[in-house]
């Protein structure tokens, strides 16, 4: 059985071989072509990769480990926490207050230490928001306390944000968790 050539039209509709050589392989200055284009290609650096590129390497690294150290301490002793392990404390902490749900956590950090918290919570319907909201902080400030030791509890610059997302039914606790 024979070999054939087939021809592809090029823009201007003149026939082109496709393939370069007959065997079906790439021709010697099409592969020549290909390898300056890789050489180029690895040797140039863009200006805005270079700005980017370390951000990028953070955030995979947040990404794939998916935890952060958290700085805890007991007298003179300091300690590491996961900040998973934080969250999902506090989540707990927060679902004992009667009538309310953790729905999301975010641990804010300067390095290793807590800077700042910001919690979205659902509140039974009817519930007073504002006194309630003081409650919820309480519990918040008691949980890292027995978490993170004595000066946890004094959160850094951002402090304990409670976002009230949301209200549900009194005895439902079917609400949609973010995190």
């Amino acid at each position: 059985m024979a070999m054939t050539e087939t021809t592809k039209p090029t823009r201007s509709g003149a026939p082109r071989t496709a393939g370069g050589d007959s065997a079906g392989g790439m021709s010697m200055a099409g592969a020549e072509t290909l390898e300056r284009a890789t050489v180029a290609l690895r040797s140039h650096v863009d200006d805005g990769w270079t700005s980017a590129w370390q951000r990028t390497l953070e955030r995979l690294v947040t990404a794939t480990r998916r935890t952060r150290r958290v700085a805890g301490s007991s007298g003179t002793d300091r300690y590491f926490v996961s900040d998973q392990v934080v969250a999902v404390s506090l989540r707990s902490a927060v679902d004992e207050v009667a009538g309310t749900q953790a729905l999301a956590i975010d641990v804010s950090l300067d390095g290793h230490d807590l800077i700042g918290l910001r919690l979205e919570v659902s509140m039974a319907y009817g519930t007073p928001l504002r006194a309630h909201a003081v409650v919820v902080r309480h519990a918040v400030r008691r949980c890292l306390a027995e978490v993170l030791g004595d000066p946890a509890h004094r959160v850094g610059s951002r402090g304990i944000e409670i976002h009230i997302v949301d209200v549900h039914l009194p005895g439902h606790s079917e609400v949609a968790r973010r995190n």
